[in-house]
């Protein structure tokens, strides 16, 4: 049945070699950029799933129409910095064109990556959901996003421009439910008609939600319905990453200085102080922006260079390389006994680089080269830039063979704090080290000596986690953030 639906909700026409697809009705499957561009004729109620590929364009014929998820199915557009998924009217530039992409009652899967969304009702709508918008640009729609709740809602709303809509992010609730919810983070929330970001009945958005974002010019006011604790909502006596003038959660408060918004154009002009200041922990992960740099504000980074060294690893590392991308610097350690004079690493550049070590070019697990020293890597851009990169190989002492046992947590899962409790009759010294769930070590604690410690959840991103704890022996676990 499921087939025989698909067939008749999809028809695709042919001219040469261009081709338009027309869909609506009951969908499953896969949306490819050779099917472009997909004409919506009707409402879309995903069925199963449907995955929508970097560079498709999606265009609503008048009428009002949505795009829906609903009861469990799963909906992933993934889109790219280069490749951008579209969704737009067939025809105009007015709010309202078309209804919205809905986000109904699907459980915790669904993403929305780098899309371009604009002149819709409400560009994105969760209800009952939690869902990922990230590196999205929506503009020019009645709301930019909506939560929406009977029971709980949520979006963590990452790296996206909210440009000209009435509302930039508007949370809402069924009567008393007030349980739709929401984190914004490295986004820029500028020119909305109305409110940047609005709690109506049931919205429980917080001032602690909101952290390394931009606000500028939103009609009425930034923020409506949210609490505005000491030194939130305006730039204050604090510091970001650039030394600008921020609020106690680095948000700022400046013209972000898009290329040209007329042309909705949202990329940043080299003196927007956007730039760099973002955060660089991201769903539990540390992230950079693909010219190695700190994270800007936003849907589009600024490319200072496309000239870095992105991963760098070894088969016969003990741990994850550490990556200074400010001074293009990269420690790494190998297990004990390892020869470093004939080592080949495996590494990722800015889309376009290359590199050479001595003149000799690199080729990821394929070049050798002798680590006896730190060797530099010279990084070449696609546009002629350059940068040194410094590689240092550190050997893992090896005096101990030591002994893995787990890690006792509870809660876990936690929103607070959790206990860490492990045996250790000897109060000798322990290092307590949180990794993301990649490697990447986010936190450490030194001069441990009891057998429980309080874990107090701070800053830390919703997510999964490692737990290390090493001394005498060494304890891991994981715990989770919710």
């Amino acid at each position: 049945m499921k087939k025989l639906l698909l067939i008749i909700s999809i028809l695709t026409i042919s001219f040469g070699l261009s081709a338009q697809t027309v869909v609506s009705g009951n969908i499953t499957g896969i949306w490819e950029p050779g099917g472009n561009p997909y004409i919506v004729v009707g409402d879309i109620n995903i069925v199963d799933s449907l995955i929508i590929e970097a560079g498709v364009l999606v265009q609503f014929q008048a009428g009002g129409w949505m795009i829906q998820v609903g009861g469990g199915a799963r909906f992933l557009a993934n889109g790219t910095i280069e490749d951008p998924i579209v969704f737009e009217p067939y025809q105009g530039n007015e709010p309202g064109l078309w209804d919205k992409i809905f986000i109904n009652e699907s459980g915790d899967d669904d993403t929305l990556k780098y899309c371009r969304i604009r002149n819709a009702v409400n560009g994105i709508n969760v209800k009952n959901s939690n869902t990922v918008v990230y590196g999205c640009e929506i503009f020019g729609s009645l709301t930019g996003i909506r939560i929406y709740s009977s029971s709980y809602s949520f979006a963590n709303i990452i790296n996206c421009t909210l440009f000209n809509n009435s509302y930039g992010i508007d949370a809402d609730g069924y009567w008393s439910w007030n349980n739709a919810d929401a984190t914004i983070t490295n986004s820029i929330v500028a020119y909305n008609g109305t409110h940047g970001i609005k709690n109506s009945s049931g919205g429980i958005i917080g001032a602690n939600d909101i952290i390394y974002n931009c606000f500028w010019d939103n009609g009425l006011d930034n923020f409506s319905g949210i609490t505005i604790p000491s030194g939130f909502g305006s730039n204050g006596n604090f510091q970001n990453y650039n030394g600008d003038s921020c609020d106690v959660n680095f948000n700022i408060y400046y013209d972000p200085y898009f290329v040209d918004t007329t042309n909705a154009n949202f990329n940043l002009i080299p003196n927007s102080k956007c730039i760099d200041a973002g955060t660089n922990l991201i769903l539990g992960e540390f992230t950079y922006d693909p010219d190695g740099t700190m994270p800007d504000m936003g849907a589009n980074y600024y490319p200072h260079s496309n000239a870095a060294i992105l991963t760098y690893s070894f088969p016969q590392q003990t741990g994850p390389a550490v990556i200074e991308p400010e001074d293009k610097e990269i420690t790494i350690e190998v297990v004990n006994g390892t020869n470093v004079t004939n080592l080949i690493a495996e590494f990722n550049l800015s889309g376009g680089a290359s590199a050479t070590v001595n003149g000799t070019p690199q080729i990821s697990e394929v070049t050798e080269n002798d680590f006896t020293f730190p060797v530099t890597y010279v990084v070449t851009a696609d546009n002629g830039d350059t940068q040194e990169w410094l590689v240092t190989v550190n050997i893992a002492t090896g005096i101990n063979e030591i002994l893995i046992e787990n890690i006792n947590i509870y809660p876990n899962p936690f929103s607070n704090k959790t206990t860490i409790k492990f045996p250790n009759p000897n109060h000798s010294n322990y290092l307590l080290s949180v990794f993301s769930i990649s490697g990447n070590k986010i936190f450490e604690m030194d001069n441990i000596q009891s057998d429980k410690i309080e874990f107090e959840r701070g800053n830390l991103p919703k997510g999964v986690y490692l737990i290390e704890l090493k001394g005498e022996k060494v304890f891991r676990g994981k715990m989770v953030v919710r």
